[in-house]
């Protein structure tokens, strides 16, 4: 016999806020680091108040994938010219 674990949130999170940043295709580790909590706790709550990030947010795995390729480039941009910076400095030696 299982016993499922009771769900008890010490801190209340806005259900408004926790959809809007679900639909700009923010992830569940993202909102936890916004919030100070646990990405299971976020994935809870989000159960408790009965969304289903599945089904619930239209279009919400396409936005998270836009999202990270954003991220992807821009680190690459960075990393490319932190390189660029570092190459130059050795050569002027």
């Amino acid at each position: 016999m299982t016993t499922q674990r009771k769900f008890r949130p010490r801190k209340a999170l806005p259900k408004d806020e926790l959809i809007q940043y679900l639909e700009e295709g923010l992830t569940l580790t993202e909102i936890a680091n916004k919030y100070g909590v646990a990405v299971s706790y976020i994935s809870e709550y989000l159960k408790m108040l009965g969304i289903d990030i599945r089904k619930d947010i239209k279009g919400r795995s396409y936005k998270v994938k836009q999202r990270k390729e954003k991220l992807g480039e821009q680190r690459k941009t960075f990393i490319n010219e932190f390189y660029k910076q570092i190459e130059g400095e050795l050569h002027a030696r």
